[in-house]
């Protein structure tokens, strides 16, 4: 469970959801877009206006960033190398390319420039096969693009949740010896993304807690709290034993003039026990009406939370449970 009042607010001087990334929790500092902060305390730290919009990596004291080009049907291309201290905020070095050729096409055409793939043990691993120090962004070999392989990424406990509300083939979270969690208890390919099962889909947030047989041990449906779902947004994240629910007193968005339109609302941070499949905390994040609110990040000390444009909540864990077993 969480502390009932945020450890502290931090409020951004620019807004936070007009970044693609999110705001990470470090062990002792929270870094933003650009912003520094103690992570005890929320005091700020540096805060500066820097060119980058995305966090790579960041290894031995330096964010690598990059930038990200928007386009009108909006997707984005990444282009750009930055190495940006994390103690100060300084910009250290810029690497868009090595080579006279390679870096007259960047200047002609940003989207050509070189940009960072992944960051470990010291090393920068660029797009184009370029290898760089992360202390100076100087070129320390060069390989084919081929061999630019970033590690893989396990998946987290919460995108397989996430994925578990898919109609086709929704997949199951284990929780604990022989108990299964997911959205859905069985596979609908049939249904189509027009039909009407699933666009009401898009607004439900039903979970159920299974056994290896496929018995229901407990059902939780968010209608029953008399909350909605966010519909935008990051809907819950799984931190065992609990799952964090974002919640809004009403929907986000409403019909105005035959378009969507946003609807300020209050949220909720709700923790859903799941051991027995119930809210044991509801906590009011907003104190005013706010189109958006969205988790940023998330580990075993604590919940952090942006509301609205501008403000960061930082929650802390106050306590665990061990996992739950079956009975």
């Amino acid at each position: 469970m969480l502390e009932e009042t945020p450890v502290w607010t931090f409020r951004s001087k620019r807004p936070l959801t007009r970044w693609y990334e999110h705001v990470h929790l470090l062990p002792n500092r929270v870094v933003g877009y650009w912003f520094c902060l103690d992570r005890s305390s929320g005091a700020r730290l540096w805060e500066r206006r820097l060119e980058p919009d995305e966090i790579v990596g960041i290894d031995d004291g330096v964010i690598v960033a990059n930038e990200r080009w928007r386009r009108l049907d909006f997707g984005s291309t990444r282009h750009g190398c930055y190495g940006i201290s994390l103690e100060t905020g300084k910009l250290l070095w810029t690497s868009h390319a090595s080579g006279f050729w390679s870096w007259l096409l960047g200047e002609l055409d940003h989207r050509s420039r070189d940009c960072p793939v992944y960051v470990a043990d010291g090393r920068c691993y660029c797009r184009s096969g370029r290898i760089l120090d992360v202390a100076t962004g100087r070129l320390v070999e060069r390989v084919s693009k081929d061999e630019i392989k970033p590690p893989e990424k396990l998946e987290t406990e919460t995108e397989t949740l996430r994925r578990s509300k898919h109609l086709s083939d929704p997949v199951k979270l284990k929780v604990g010896d022989g108990l299964w969690l997911s959205h859905k208890l069985a596979a609908k390919p049939e249904v189509e993304p027009l039909d009407d099962e699933f666009l009401a889909s898009v607004w439900e947030f039903r979970l159920f807690l299974t056994d290896d047989e496929g018995r229901v041990r407990w059902e939780f449906d968010l209608k029953d709290t008399g909350y909605e779902t966010y519909y935008y947004g990051e809907k819950c994240r799984y931190s065992a034993p609990y799952l964090y629910l974002l919640a809004c007193e009403k929907r986000t968005t409403k019909k105005w003039k035959k378009i969507e339109v946003y609807n300020p609302t209050q949220f909720h941070l709700l923790t859903l026990d799941l051991s027995n499949g119930r809210i044991v905390q509801d906590i009011q994040v907003t104190r005013n009406p706010v189109d958006v609110c969205r988790f940023e990040d998330i580990d075993e000390q604590g919940v952090l939370l942006s509301g609205g444009d501008n403000l960061l909540h930082y929650f802390r864990i106050a306590q665990r449970h061990p996992t739950i077993q079956e009975e």
